[in-house]
């Protein structure tokens, strides 16, 4: 778990994210190339649109790790929707 000011968020490692159920919008493509993004946004397929984040740069405001992914503890539990982790 990580505090930041945009609130809590979970860590977790690639073998751990489903990351099949999950696709970029098209308006956030441009992050996987853009070196000065902080992260690439990932959304779940599903009707909840979950966000998930890849960090790829540090930040001032939270302790993300670059190389793992980030989602609100509040999108971990979706009662009718598919499985976003493992």
């Amino acid at each position: 778990m990580v505090i930041g000011e945009r609130g809590p968020y979970v860590e977790f490692n690639e073998s751990q994210i489903l990351i099949s159920n999950f696709e970029i919008p098209e308006e956030e493509k441009y992050r996987l190339t853009n070196g000065v993004s902080f992260y690439v946004e990932y959304r779940s397929k599903d009707k909840d649109y979950v966000k998930l984040y890849f960090q790829k740069r540090k930040v001032a405001y939270a302790d993300y790790r670059i190389g793992l992914y980030y989602i609100s503890p509040f999108d971990l539990y979706m009662q009718y929707s598919m499985p976003v982790i493992v």
